[in-house]
């Protein structure tokens, strides 16, 4: 009779656990195309908004030329920009490369490959429309070849700011990577190959502290401007990228 209770007992016991779990993954989703986005609870858990995100994923390059991309004053893209086998490449200098609009909330997904010794990067939430670019930016680097490069300069960190999570991936040299961006409010997550590197919100400590070890740390716009350009950068070697998609998020009420 005491085992049959016992058991009964556990087995409640594990029913209600499951529940816990399963109904804990469920409040921290959120419904966009192409499936649910979950958080990785055990990485720099946070709160979320409670209002509901939606937004169309489009594409941002046909694979053909570079309709829709210009040069950071809206003009015609640096020469050293081309579309090769069906990727935008960055061949050599011709300035950073910018995808029309601006963009406050946002997932960015695109792939990438890197070459030797490389260094590159996507940034976003830019405010600057005349010179250098500036902005947050999803860090590419070649790890690989320079094993000594400090954590925040590592491909997937939020560069100078925020390097990625213990035991993250690495960069697959010789290959295709696939990067992800998403930016809700403050918040911000990066990706690499299906896994979340980097996870952060703008005004949190961690936050406050990263920018103040920056070379941002006196400018003032940096984080705080929430609307902005979306580029990919020109640093000085060879870059490729592809099957890059927008997805604009609006709260659904």
């Amino acid at each position: 009779m005491t085992r049959r209770i016992t058991a009964r007992a556990l087995f409640l016991l594990f029913c209600l656990a499951l529940f816990s779990v399963a109904d804990s993954a469920l409040a921290q989703r959120f419904w966009f195309p192409g499936g649910l986005w979950s958080s990785d609870c055990g990485y720099n858990a946070v709160s979320r908004p409670t209002a509901d995100y939606v937004g169309t994923r489009r594409a941002m390059f046909n694979g053909e030329d570079l309709t829709g991309w210009t040069n950071v004053e809206g003009k015609e893209p640096g020469a050293g920009w081309k579309v090769v086998d069906g990727c935008i490449f960055r061949e050599s200098g011709g300035g950073d490369l910018y995808a029309e609009g601006e963009y406050e909330n946002f997932i960015w997904e695109f792939e990438f490959k890197l070459a030797e010794k490389g260094n590159s990067g996507v940034k976003y939430r830019s405010w600057n429309k005349t010179g250098w670019g500036m902005g947050c930016e999803y860090q590419i680097y070649d790890d690989i070849n320079d094993a000594k490069n400090p954590p925040r300069y590592q491909t997937g960190a939020l560069y100078d700011v925020i390097e990625p999570r213990e035991g993250a991936p690495k960069i697959k040299m010789g290959e295709f990577n696939k990067g992800k961006i998403v930016v809700l409010g403050n918040h911000i997550e990066h990706y690499l190959n299906g896994e979340l590197v980097m996870s952060t919100d703008v005004g949190s400590d961690a936050w406050n502290e990263g920018v103040a070890k920056s070379k941002f740390k006196d400018v003032k716009e940096f984080g705080v401007t929430t609307i902005g350009r979306v580029f990919l950068q020109d640093h000085n070697c060879q870059v490729w990228f592809k099957n890059i998609y927008m997805t604009e998020l609006k709260p659904t009420r």
